[in-house]
């Protein structure tokens, strides 16, 4: 059985044998931000939900790492949150600047890199 704790991620003490990476640095993305907020992530489906060969804390550093490099900015940072929060990428279909799409593109381009070399995306 699977257990969760409080910010519905896997239990690091339970030790899991098959790990599957993201798809996206978009996912990857939504994934830290849903566990960021504490919701539990068993409300999708079972065959929807796998084991992710990361903590949402290793997100957090590159993004982190990323603004120290002076790649990403703190424009950046609050347009990742608030689409993040909402689980959801910027359209201007949807009410979002043209600006907003490019900055959520421009940090989606060195999370996916970045998240790349570290193995966690495919």
């Amino acid at each position: 059985m699977k257990r969760f704790n409080k910010v519905g991620c896997f239990d690091k003490s339970e030790q899991i044998s098959h790990f599957y990476s993201f798809y996206s640095a978009e996912e990857a993305w939504f994934w830290c931000c849903r566990c960021r907020m504490g919701q539990q992530v068993k409300f999708l489906k079972k065959d929807t939900f796998k084991e992710k060969n990361c903590e949402t804390n290793d997100i957090y550093i590159i993004i982190r790492r990323l603004q120290l490099k002076k790649y990403i900015n703190e424009h950046h940072i609050r347009i990742l949150v608030r689409f993040g929060i909402e689980q959801a990428p910027p359209s201007v279909r949807f009410g979002a600047t043209e600006y907003e799409c490019f900055l959520w593109q421009q940090a989606m381009f060195f999370l996916d890199n970045e998240l790349r070399k570290k193995g966690l995306v495919e």
